[in-house]
């Protein structure tokens, strides 16, 4: 199984839509509780921003299921801040 998100804009409006979307999942474990991990430092990250600032998210994740039924899992997270950004 795979995931996604990923948004560009405001700390506060970035973080709204992935409050949002951290509901949404039909992802089996350990992926599942490794997804919420990520949100939640998305959360935290965000919620330390400057309201005036503009950052640019982009995270996904995948699953595999060996035949031993043991997993590997894929993760990238990236968090970058947009600096000049103009309204």
């Amino acid at each position: 199984m795979s995931w996604s998100f990923s948004a560009v804009g405001k700390p506060k409006a970035v973080m709204d839509k992935a409050a949002r979307e951290m509901l949404q999942s039909t992802l089996m474990e350990p992926e599942k509780t490794i997804r919420q991990a990520v949100f939640d430092i998305l959360i935290t990250s965000l919620s330390s921003m400057p309201d005036d600032s503009a950052v640019k998210i982009e995270t996904n994740g995948s699953q595999w299921k060996r035949d031993d039924g043991t997993a590997l899992n894929n993760l990238s997270v990236k968090i970058e801040p947009l600096y000049g950004f103009v309204e």
